[in-house]
């Protein structure tokens, strides 16, 4: 019997082993869902548990190093953004985006960083790729409202004071 870790009927295993006559397995497909919804602390222990399986397996090699390096962009910067750092956090963000373009959390991320930097159309771009890998995300739907507002906002002052 196969088992995957995630509960997934996927057979595209990462590596195997057998517990009492069941074959359990970490799935391609299921490390990176995980990833990119964003739980990053499970996909980084979900990989390392795939490579202490089996250290010589690429790909499982390969998640790991991504998993770890999305999870530590993330985690700089939230302490920069916690410190007011906000160029700081964006470029953190952004890095851990050239590795994983389909994280929703990194884009919210970024474009909250957009928002303190007044960067408005940016940030609901961000907000907009974030929707489109996870269209329930409300976090993402606040902040384009709010961008958006601001964007609208913005526009009908400058119409207001050049009389257009």
């Amino acid at each position: 019997m196969y088992v995957c870790m995630h509960a997934c009927t996927s057979m595209l295993c990462v590596c195997a082993y057998v517990y009492a006559c069941v074959y359990i397995f970490v799935c391609v497909p299921c490390l990176i869902r995980v990833l990119q919804w964003s739980r990053f602390e499970e996909a980084v222990n979900a990989a390392e548990m795939a490579v202490k399986i089996d250290p010589t397996h690429a790909e499982a090699g390969a998640l790991l190093r991504k998993s770890r390096f999305v999870s530590q962009a993330r985690i700089n910067g939230n302490e920069f953004f916690k410190f007011g750092r906000f160029f700081e956090a964006l470029a953190s963000y952004a890095e851990g985006l050239e590795c994983d373009p389909n994280n929703a959390v990194l884009l919210c991320n970024r474009a909250a960083c957009r928002m303190k930097l007044g960067q408005w159309e940016k940030a609901v771009e961000d907000c907009d790729s974030a929707l489109r890998l996870q269209p329930n995300y409300m976090k993402a739907r606040m902040r384009r409202a709010s961008c958006s507002a601001k964007v609208h906002f913005f526009s009908l002052m400058v119409a207001f004071v050049f009389n257009i």
